[in-house]
C-alpha cells in the first residue's frame, strides 16, 4: 500500500507543487503553467520538461519533442507513477516570469505526422493540448502517456543532427 498515494497527503515536488493530479484539461495545465512561470527551468524533473518559445515548424523542435516522448515512454512504470499518475509533461512557450507562448496555429495532426518517422508505428499515443495566453499566442503541452509494465522499449527510428549536440537523435538508440 505504500506505493499508492494517500488522497489526504498529496504527492509534492521539491517545490511544494502538487503532482498527485492527472495533467489533462485546461484547469490542471494552468496549475502546471503557473508552477513553470514561478520556477522556470528549476521546475524541470523526470515528469516535467520546460522549453522557452520554439519555432514549431523547425526540424530541431520536432527532434526535441521526439526526444522528450522517447524518454518519457522508456521510463520505469513504478517510478513514473510517483508523479502526475505516470504522465509526463512538456511545456513549450513558458519560462521563469512569463509565458509568451508560440503563435497560434500549430496543429496536432501536423506535429504527429512530423514525429512519426522518429517514433515509429508502434509508439504509444500522446496528448497535444494548448492553453491560450495573451495576444495571439498559446502555450503548448505535449503529454506523454504513462508507461506500462511489460511494454517493450521504444527506440528512436530516425537520426537527427542539429547545431546543438544535445538535440541529436540516433536511429536505433533508446
Amino acid at each position: 500500500m505504500a506505493d499508492t498515494p494517500d488522497p489526504q497527503s498529496p504527492t509534492m515536488s521539491a517545490s511544494g507543487f502538487n503532482t498527485d493530479v492527472t495533467p489533462l484539461g485546461e484547469r490542471a495545465l494552468r496549475v502546471v503553467l503557473k508552477n513553470v512561470i514561478a520556477r522556470g527551468d528549476e521546475a524541470e524533473s523526470n515528469y516535467l520538461e520546460v522549453k522557452r518559445p520554439l519555432e514549431m515548424a523547425s526540424k530541431g523542435t520536432i527532434a526535441k519533442i521526439a526526444k522528450f516522448l522517447l524518454g518519457a515512454a522508456n521510463r520505469r512504470p513504478e517510478e513514473a507513477a510517483r508523479h502526475f499518475h505516470g504522465y509526463c509533461v512538456l511545456v513549450i512557450g513558458a519560462q521563469k516570469g512569463s509565458a509568451p507562448g508560440v503563435p497560434r496555429g500549430t496543429e496536432a495532426h501536423e506535429v504527429e505526422d512530423r514525429l512519426r518517422p522518429y517514433l515509429g508505428p508502434d509508439f504509444p499515443g500522446f496528448e497535444f493540448t494548448r492553453v491560450p495566453v495573451e495576444g495571439n499566442n498559446e502555450v503548448l503541452f505535449v503529454i506523454a502517456l504513462p508507461p506500462k509494465d511489460g511494454q517493450p522499449m521504444f527506440p528512436c527510428r530516425k537520426t537527427y543532427q542539429g547545431d546543438d549536440r544535445r538535440d541529436a537523435l540516433e536511429d536505433g538508440a533508446i
